[in-house]
């Protein structure tokens, strides 16, 4: 049984029920892989992650899922994740490097690589990995306490579908830091309010659980319409802001229809969650949810 007081960085941000419950499903593990599937729960998700290790230094959670499909421009970018990986910052220190994940491991229905499906519409994007991978990096904080950090080559929203899509919990934290605007149709701008074809609010919408109930951003194109809970120091020139959030977001309806046109084999996939608390399947629906509790 994991203790509230292990991830003491999570208890000033939610109310103590929410993480009570999230932690109950969450289980330790010498395993480094069933460690971090384990931590899901309480994990942050990164879309558009790039190389940047402003939300794991501003220690709002333990167990991070990082997706990119071009961290490295037009380059090949194994070799540059891998280096960015092995040489943490200060305050970090590595245990453990798997630098070979199988996709099976991130997902066991998904299908690989996490893309969505490319049209005469919306086209590849020009910078895009070749070769997709995953690497899993466990540190050790300067307190004692594990960092859980796996990188996928993965586009956004698709990946977010892949490692989620099928658990009772979406993430603890959504990081909207790096607001990537590939592919050049606008649909994949994560939580833009102007933006109403925006396929990861829909994914929040279409999924029992609902929206993340914390947001990580900077100030640039910040999701104003979420309360501001506090402002986090990374460093002397950058600040964070923390954000709680709620279901009553725009736009109010799901559009289904847009989710299945990208990522097909992904909602064929997830149309149906168990309720662990009455072991019975719960169906995915695309109407909107008041959620009193996450």
């Amino acid at each position: 049984m994991l203790l509230v007081s292990s991830h003491r960085s999570f208890s000033p941000d939610l109310p103590k029920s929410v993480l009570a419950r999230r932690l109950r499903d969450c289980h330790d593990s010498p395993d480094p892989l069933d460690d971090w599937r384990g931590h899901l729960p309480i994990s942050g998700y990164y879309p558009c992650a790039g190389r940047d290790w402003s939300p794991v230094l501003a220690d709002i959670a333990d167990t991070w899922v990082y997706a990119d499909y071009a961290p490295q421009g037009n380059d090949d970018p194994r070799e540059g994740i891998h280096d960015w990986l092995m040489n943490p910052p200060e305050g970090l220190v590595l245990e453990t490097l798997l630098d070979d994940v199988p996709h099976e491991a991130l997902s066991s229905w998904a299908p690989w690589p996490y893309l969505p499906n490319f049209t005469a519409s919306s086209s590849p994007p020009i910078e895009l990995a070749q070769v997709p991978f995953a690497m899993l990096a466990v540190y050790i904080r300067s307190d004692g306490r594990k960092v859980r950090l796996m990188y996928v080559i993965g586009e956004a929203t698709a990946t977010l579908m892949a490692i989620y899509g099928q658990l009772k919990y979406t993430p603890m934290v959504l990081a909207l830091i790096q607001m990537g605007y590939g592919l050049g149709g606008g649909w994949n701008r994560f939580f833009d309010p102007g933006v109403n074809d925006c396929a990861m609010r829909h994914f929040f919408r279409y999924h029992p659980m609902g929206m993340s109930p914390l947001i990580i951003n900077n100030r640039y194109m910040p999701p104003d319409e979420f309360r501001l809970r506090k402002t986090i120091g990374v460093n002397p020139f950058e600040k964070l802001e923390l954000r709680s959030t709620h279901n009553d977001y725009r736009p109010r309806e799901a559009d289904v229809g847009m989710l299945y046109d990208l990522f097909p084999c992904f909602v064929n996939e997830i149309s149906c969650l168990k309720d662990s608390d009455s072991g019975k399947f719960v169906a995915i629906s695309g109407a909107n949810k008041s959620l009193v509790s996450r």
